[in-house]
């Protein structure tokens, strides 16, 4: 979302692309927007946070290997 100052905030945009790919993961992606994702994605690293969105979605993943796929 915005902030006050009219800056998108990161945490909330990488609030909604876990969210995304964790339904991605369980195959519940059908009311996605992929552009929306993309979007969100391109604008953190507009901020220049893309080594941070890197580590996130690279520990996202890990997690979710190690918790949900490992498992099986």
């Amino acid at each position: 979302g915005l902030t006050a100052t009219g800056h998108v905030d990161f945490e909330e945009l990488w609030s909604v692309l876990a969210s995304s790919l964790r339904e991605i993961h369980t195959k519940n992606a059908s009311t996605l927007s992929f552009e929306e994702l993309y979007r969100n994605a391109y604008r953190m690293v507009l901020m220049t946070r893309e080594e941070e969105l890197y580590d996130r979605v690279k520990q996202l993943e890990q997690d979710w290997l190690c918790d949900e796929v490992q498992k099986r």
